[in-house]
């Protein structure tokens, strides 16, 4: 066989014909190119690549970008040994594709608000339509932006409201905004909302007697940014249980390593009863953060006494439970004696009951039946 012929050398007026870029000593060798991208640098990595199938008719508006820190627990285990092929189990932490969930995008589209892993796993997705909003800043009720504050997202509209969407896929008002012009969040500090407003354009009379708006330059040039003080206690609160509850963090780390910490840091830094209301409180529940909506329900007024009773008992607070819905039962009309089949107040204490025995608290179980009047089923028992 014959051998392939050398490679001819190129000619004079041929050497100059690639970029300064090819013969760039500080160039980085380990960079990521592709055939269909013009030649040149590109900066940071760029090996994981994913596709989002869209719905017909969506557009993407608007796409902001957070970093999700996974720091270890200080007393890690050593790392497993990887699969056979090379690529990291997947689980709590780490995406289908084999890298780490460090990343989540909040995509603003004609439709749709959503929450994307750095692989693009939709982790929730929640409709405009449904809340009355749209993605398009000129409607009444448009979204006018899109801004992340550590776990919490908060999005802004046309009409005035500041919304919060939670990582279980939730909108949650979180304030109201007086609509003198077009208002945008710009970030958020410890006790304020930080806003850009543009007051509203003035109509202007013309020479030929008809009304014209001023032009957008002029309006832009009276644009201010302003603070709005809100208590951002429950937001963020809420921010830290729904991150827990998407298990896009490591296993173990709810107790040991960023949710934890940071909820107590939370809890020690703000005053509790200065803005957190029922409806946070359910929102803790059902995030999973019963010890942290335990302790905030016991500063709600006392009005709300249902929403005291269900965080005790789902932080496994059952004396409390039973201890408050004696004190209740000995100062109904009825009492000493029970209260009747059917009331509100024998629906609790059966209820409790139910609860406190599923979860093994025979004695306190027990003194809610004898208090609902049912020491029948106490001596079967």
């Amino acid at each position: 066989m014959q051998e392939p012929p050398a490679p001819k050398a190129p000619a004079d007026g041929a050497a100059n014909d690639s970029s300064d870029e090819d013969h760039d000593p500080t160039a980085d060798s380990a960079g990521v190119y592709y055939t269909t991208l013009p030649k040149g640098h590109h900066f940071g990595p760029t090996q994981r690549q994913a596709c989002l199938p869209l719905l017909p008719g969506e557009t993407v508006m608007h796409v902001a970008w957070q970093r999700l820190q996974l720091l270890p627990p200080p007393a890690a285990a050593a790392p497993r040994a990887p699969p056979a092929s090379g690529r990291p189990a997947a689980g709590p932490g780490v995406s289908a594709a084999g890298g780490p969930h460090d990343a989540i995008a909040a995509v603003l589209t004609n439709q749709r608000l959503l929450l994307l892993t750095s692989s693009l796993r939709v982790v929730c997705a929640v409709g405009l339509a449904s809340y009355g909003c749209t993605a398009l800043p000129s409607e009444p009720c448009g979204v006018t932006s899109l801004v992340w504050a550590g776990p919490m997202l908060l999005l802004s509209t046309a009409a005035g409201q500041v919304l919060q969407l939670t990582w279980t896929g939730r909108l949650l008002p979180v304030a109201t905004l007086s609509p003198t012009g077009h208002m945008s969040l710009l970030g958020v500090t410890a006790d304020a909302l930080v806003l850009l407003r543009t007051p509203l354009a003035p109509a202007l009379p013309t020479a030929a007697g008809t009304v014209a708006s001023a032009s957008p330059a002029a309006t832009a040039a009276l644009a201010e940014a302003i603070l709005r003080p809100a208590s951002l206690l429950q937001p963020l609160l809420i921010g830290w249980s729904s991150l827990a509850a998407t298990g896009l963090l490591p296993y173990g780390s709810y107790g040991t390593g960023i949710v934890r910490p940071a909820l107590r840091y939370a809890m020690e830094s703000y005053d509790a009863a200065a803005g957190v209301t029922p409806q946070g409180v359910w929102s803790l529940i059902a995030a999973g953060a019963w010890d942290v909506a335990a302790v905030v329900a016991e500063t709600l007024p006392p009005l709300d006494g249902g929403v005291k009773l269900a965080a005790a008992a789902a932080a496994g607070r059952w004396q409390a439970v039973a201890a408050a819905l004696a004190a209740e039962a000995s100062r109904a009309l009825h009492a000493p004696a029970a209260p009747p089949r059917g009331s509100a107040l024998h629906a609790k204490l059966v209820a409790a009951a139910a609860g406190a025995l599923g979860h093994g608290q025979l004695a306190v179980a027990q003194e809610l039946l004898l208090a609902a009047g049912g020491w029948r089923s106490v001596a079967c028992a």
